[in-house]
């Protein structure tokens, strides 16, 4: 399922469909880290922070040493809190 989500966001261009099959995936398998991350990562990619936090915070509860595409769970918190600090500081939502 979350290959199939990731196949319909890259290739096809279908991010609600790839979003609602990640989604999906995540209630067929709560204990599993990989729909989380990838959760993560999409929206670290679209710079909505505080989701990407969330779902990175909750990959890593159950699998602590998880990677986010090529960044570790510090390097995403940094970046996603930077990106939160620019937008407070320039009134960007």
């Amino acid at each position: 399922m979350v290959n199939l989500g990731m196949m319909l966001m890259e290739a096809l261009q279908n991010d609600d469909d790839g979003l609602a099959w990640l989604q999906h995936a995540l209630k067929v398998e709560p204990s599993n880290d990989y729909p989380l991350a990838m959760l993560a990562a999409i929206y670290a990619d679209r710079e909505q922070p505080k989701e990407a936090l969330d779902y990175a915070e909750r990959a890593m509860a159950i699998n602590p040493k998880r990677r986010f595409r090529n960044e570790t769970f510090h390097e995403l918190r940094e970046k996603m809190n930077r990106l939160i600090v620019t937008r407070n500081t320039t009134g960007n939502t």
